[in-house]
């Protein structure tokens, strides 16, 4: 049986091998700061959430690493948004409209 680390690589590997799939490269200011503000809300929130014990994990499939209760492996789950969520941004011309950009690449 699969870890919750073994997932979450898996999961990562395939979001980023997409990501890099489209033209245009998304990983830029986009992607970082998108990265950075959903790890953070991650790291605050997750282990409220944990703690409430409205999620549950089988302690034999974490490492055992947490940020208050809650397993480092969730951090797995804030960084694919991270990608995700900037390369669809990018990619389907979103940031031009919402920039007020009208450049043409």
């Amino acid at each position: 049986m699969a870890t919750y680390l073994v997932l979450n690589c898996l999961l990562t590997l395939v979001v980023l091998v997409l990501a890099l799939q489209f033209g245009r490269s998304p990983f830029n200011r986009y992607m970082l700061f998108t990265a950075l503000i959903v790890i953070g809300f991650t790291a605050i929130f997750d282990p409220i959430i944990v703690n409430q014990d409205l999620v549950r994990y089988n302690p034999e499939k974490i490492l055992g690493i947490t940020i208050g209760k809650a397993p480092i492996e969730d951090l797995f789950y804030a960084l694919i948004a991270g990608v995700l969520i900037p390369t669809v941004w990018v990619n389907t011309g979103r940031h031009k409209k919402e920039l007020g950009d009208e450049r043409k690449n």
